[in-house]
């Protein structure tokens, strides 16, 4: 059989079902050639799409000229445009056209994307592209699937299946895709090269590949960050700009002996990290009976000590007090807070808090001292082996905030809130703040997630309490090198004898981000009262 399933020829396509005329009727295929695919046509600066699908069918007798099979197969046929596949474009045409059909296909998806328009992702091989670079072709999903399985394995690898992310759904699905295809057009090969399909998702899943930094000199750092996100199924946006200007700096035979070196180092240190993931996986049942023997142990621990282990409530706090108590919570990954001051249509931030705090936790089990601590703390403690996860220059309606805040305890019977600002409070009555906030997460390779949040904060008062029903979000994310930070804050902590109000304001000359004065002050007191939680007291 021929090894090529997708023909164009003049204003036609043909796809090779692989299947005899008898084998296609038996298996009901005559019915499914309805399926659709999607027609991306630009015009000017605007994407049109529109439902495409295959209209009849014709055997390889009467396609003799490119279906050169000894056995006859059945051929889907319908109309297109002069063009080639994406493959193609990828494998054996020239950079600059490969370049142009990648660049059009992801500015496609982009604008599919923000369209709403259904579509079910393809590989490379299911996306056809027009010679003038105007229209975007994809194939209907089950249709090229079928027929590029019947190449083996190897081909539908190289072909469909290594663009693909079969865990990731939505704006994350698109991103992969994206960044394969950009990762291919650079590099000249797939991230994620196994040949097997449940091998391929191990590497996906572990991230188990050479990053475009160590594999290619030059690349411009907006789309290395792009591809190392969408990998890692990270917000991150398609750099339209610069991977249509794309050009690789060319190195001198020092920078590319560095490169090489560096590179080098990278990928050992990348595969004991990941043999070491891998054993620990397979030692998962024997991990999670100590993580439950740990936490149970933990759980006794914070038995012994009541008062600081029952559950916070919002009852006999204010609209803002009850903001004030759900964002300290994110800040301090304070799993039960959240949930006391949110409803549960807020239940799946509150579950990734909670899946943030056992990361967290888990590591610090593993990694001495690599604790989880929000961004003051971190700079209070003046210990370069955390992690930061939290908040930092929190307002509320433009007004500075706490984030160390707590609501009573649930034994204080606190009694409900009557009014507010003068005025009664009445079940069903809502509320509505605007809060912004950056949001630090450094649970990565040496990266520093710093995102500048905007969200719309609804509350409602239920019954006796004020409960927050509804947040909207905007975000904008920036990645800082971890180390570039540590040294810097080094560096001032030495300078400023310490003091870490002046090395806070030393940091803010450069990052805007920096936790403010009162937020450290808030942050000392905590360490301070976190220190006695579980000091053992003096024999008498």
């Amino acid at each position: 059989m021929s090894s090529i399933p997708v023909f164009l020829q003049g204003e036609k396509i043909f796809l090779d079902s692989r299947m005899s005329g008898n084998v296609f009727v038996k298996a009901g295929f005559a019915g499914k050639i309805r399926e659709n695919g999607l027609l991306a046509e630009l015009n000017g600066e605007t994407w049109n799409f529109s439902l495409w699908s295959f209209e009849s069918t014709v055997s390889s007798a009467d396609l003799k000229e490119f279906a050169q099979d000894k056995d006859e197969t059945v051929f889907l046929e319908g109309s297109c445009f002069y063009g080639f596949v994406l493959s193609e474009y990828l494998e054996s045409l020239e950079k600059e056209e490969s370049i142009k059909a990648c660049s059009l296909v992801c500015n496609a998806l982009d604008a599919l994307d923000e369209s709403k328009s259904a579509l079910s992702l393809v590989g490379a091989g299911g996306i056809i592209v027009s010679k003038d670079f105007s229209k975007v072709l994809f194939l209907p999903k089950n249709l090229i699937e079928i027929s590029l399985s019947s190449l083996g394995e190897e081909n539908f690898s190289d072909l469909y299946g290594s663009y693909l992310n079969p865990v990731f759904s939505g704006k994350t699905a698109v991103r992969f895709l994206q960044a394969a295809i950009v990762y291919k057009a650079i590099c000249g090969k797939v991230p994620f090269a196994e040949k097997s399909a449940s091998a391929r998702e191990i590497d996906i899943r572990d991230l188990n590949y050479c990053p475009l930094r160590h594999a290619v000199f030059g690349v411009d750092e907006k789309i290395l960050l792009f591809t190392e996100n969408a990998f890692a199924g990270k917000y991150c946006s398609f750099p339209k700009e610069e991977f249509s200007a794309l050009e690789l700096k060319e190195p001198s035979s020092s920078d590319l002996k560095k490169f090489n070196e560096e590179s080098h180092k990278f990928l050992l240190r990348q595969e004991k990290k990941i043999r070491a993931k891998r054993w620990l996986s397979i030692k998962s049942t024997a991990i999670k009976i100590c993580i439950a023997v740990f936490i149970f142990a933990i759980a006794v621990a914070v038995s012994l000590y009541g008062t600081f282990c029952e559950k916070r409530t919002t009852k006999g706090l204010t609209s803002l007090q009850t903001v004030e108590m759900y964002y300290s919570a994110v800040n301090l990954l304070d799993v039960d807070s959240a949930r006391a001051s949110s409803a549960k249509s807020l239940g799946g931030r509150v579950d990734r808090l909670a899946n943030i705090f056992v990361t967290g936790k888990t590591s610090s089990m593993y990694n001495a001292g690599n604790d989880l601590v929000p961004p003051s703390v971190w700079l209070v403690k003046n210990q370069l082996s955390h992690n930061i996860y939290g908040i930092s220059n929190f307002t509320v309606d433009g007004n500075p905030c706490r984030t160390f805040f707590k609501g009573q305890r649930r034994k204080e019977k606190p009694p409900a809130i009557l009014e507010e600002s003068g005025q009664k409070v009445f079940p069903g009555e809502k509320k509505e703040y605007q809060v912004e906030f950056f949001i630090f997460d450094s649970l990565g390779e040496d990266s520093l997630c710093v995102s500048l949040q905007k969200e719309k904060v609804s509350l409602k008062f239920k019954k006796d309490r004020w409960i927050i029903f509804d947040i909207q979000t905007e975000i904008e994310s920036n990645f800082f090198k971890f180390s570039e930070l540590k040294a810097e804050y080094s560096a001032a902590m030495e300078k400023c004898g310490g003091d870490v109000f002046a090395c806070a304001s030393v940091l803010r000359q450069e990052y805007d981000f920096i936790p403010s004065d009162q937020e450290i002050k808030d942050a000392e007191k905590y360490v301070e009262e976190q220190s006695l939680v579980f000091v053992k007291p003096a024999n008498k």
